[in-house]
Parts: C-alpha cells; sequence; structure tokens
C-alpha cells in the first residue's frame, strides 16, 4: 500500500517540478535566553495541491526519496532561495539574521550537485546551514565562509561519526527528545548529553518542536542555545516575511 501511494505521490512531484507549483515558507529560530529575539530562519518546502491548498512536502518525502527525486527538488530549493534571498543579503547580515537551506542526503552524495551548490552559493553573498555527508567537498565549501549544521540530531547511526569528521557549527536537536522532554528523563538526560558535548566543541544547538513555552524553558535551563516550533511561531510564506524583514 505504502508502495502505490508513493508512486502516486511521485507523479505528484514531478508534476509540481514542472509546473514550478513548489513554494517556500519559513519558521524562525529563537534564543532561548531571550525568545523574543529572532535569530534566524529555517526555509521549508510546500506543494501546491490540485485543490489549491499548500501541502507539506513531508508528507510525500519518502516518494522522493524511494524514486530518487530529491535531488532534482533540493536544486530547485536552493535555486530558488538564492534568487529570493539575494536582494535582502545586506539586511540580514546587518540584522544577524541566518537562513538555513535543507539538503538531503541523496544530493550531497551527487558530486554534479555538489558542483551545482558550490557554484549557487559562490554568487549568492550569503551565509546558509546545510547537511550532508561528503566529507572532503564539505570542508572546502565550509572554508569559503559558510555554515554546516547536521539536522535530527540524537537519532539514526551516524549522527556522531559526522560530529567527528565534519565542521559542524551548528546541531539541530531532534524533536523526538524534546516532544516529551518534560515527562521523559530519557529524553531529557539525552538533550542534557548532546548540549554538553556541543558546548565542548563550541558547537550552537537548535531544539526542534518546542510547542510550549514550559519545555522552551526547560530547554534553556538544559543549555540548549536556540529553540524552533509552534511556540514561537508557524512556518509562513517567504516573500512577505522579506518584505516584512526589509520595512
Amino acid at each position: 500500500m505504502r508502495r502505490h501511494g508513493d508512486v502516486i505521490a511521485a507523479g505528484l512531484l514531478r508534476e509540481a517540478l514542472n509546473a514550478d507549483d513548489f513554494l517556500l515558507h519559513a519558521q524562525p529560530i529563537v534564543s532561548l535566553v531571550d525568545t523574543t529575539v529572532i535569530c534566524g530562519y529555517e526555509l521549508l518546502l510546500r506543494m501546491r495541491g490540485k485543490d489549491g491548498n499548500t501541502v507539506s512536502a513531508a508528507e510525500i518525502i519518502s516518494a522522493a526519496q524511494r524514486y530518487q527525486l530529491m535531488p532534482s527538488i533540493d536544486r530547485w530549493v536552493v535555486q530558488h532561495a538564492m534568487r529570493k534571498l539575494r536582494p535582502h543579503g545586506a539586511t540580514l547580515r546587518e540584522r544577524g539574521i541566518c537562513m538555513s537551506i535543507n539538503v538531503s542526503g541523496q544530493s550531497i552524495g551527487d558530486p554534479d550537485f555538489l558542483s551545482f551548490l558550490a557554484q549557487q552559493l559562490s554568487g549568492s553573498g550569503l551565509a546558509i546551514a546545510m547537511r550532508g555527508d561528503a566529507a572532503d567537498r564539505l570542508r572546502e565549501i565550509c572554508a569559503s565562509g559558510w555554515r554546516l549544521a547536521l539536522d535530527d540530531f540524537g537519532t539514526g547511526s551516524n549522527s556522531f561519526s559526522n560530529l567527528k569528521e565534519l565542521p559542524v557549527a551548528r546541531i539541530k536537536i531532534d524533536g523526538s527528545f524534546v516532544l516529551d522532554l518534560l515527562t521523559n528523563r530519557r529524553s531529557a538526560a539525552t538533550v542534557q548529553a548532546i548540549t554538553q558535548l556541543a558546548r565542548s566543541e563550541c558547537i550552537d544547538t537548535v531544539a526542534e518542536f518546542v510547542e510550549s513555552s514550559a519545555i522552551g524553558k526547560a530547554l534553556c535551563a538544559l543549555g540548549v542555545d536556540y529553540g524552533q516550533g509552534y511556540e514561537f511561531g508557524k512556518p509562513e510564506p517567504l516573500d512577505p516575511l522579506l518584505a516584512r524583514i526589509d520595512a
């Protein structure tokens, strides 16, 4: 049943790529010491559904991965993000606002995509956080001034090895440890251990899925630097957000 659903979803993704039916939204990342201070945004992909409503790309991401569509989608995201952010670069730098873009493992493992990414970044005048496992090329890109973030940290088998091998500037603590932080001792202990490890390496930490002020305060007490989640703001279309930042 899942494979059948992925076949349908893959067809919708290809149609969306051909029709340019993707959208970029942005969700704020705030300082947990002072949650009124927005330090940056994560750019998130959305797709226009046939009914006109916006569909989260996460709902069909398994199809994109199964049918090797992530590199094409990531190219769309990088190109459109650069085009939209470039005119606002000076303002973003003045205000110390970092814009983060997610790049999939499929794309980072593709040498052609890495060349495309380096070309896009070199002409952007912007700072970007991304993820991946092509260590040598990522070091080369980071040496040019870009910042590397590891997403979903604490899950899977490669998080700690990536932290050891790559020039990581920020780690994003997986939301599964954040959602039950107040009720699960193991989650709290995991967050605390990740934070202590990151601090010893002078790496920033961001907690995902912060959905209440109580969770935000608990994360701050554990030493987490930044928070992202509905408590601080839902994803919104990128264009009006940039217009407000420039106002």
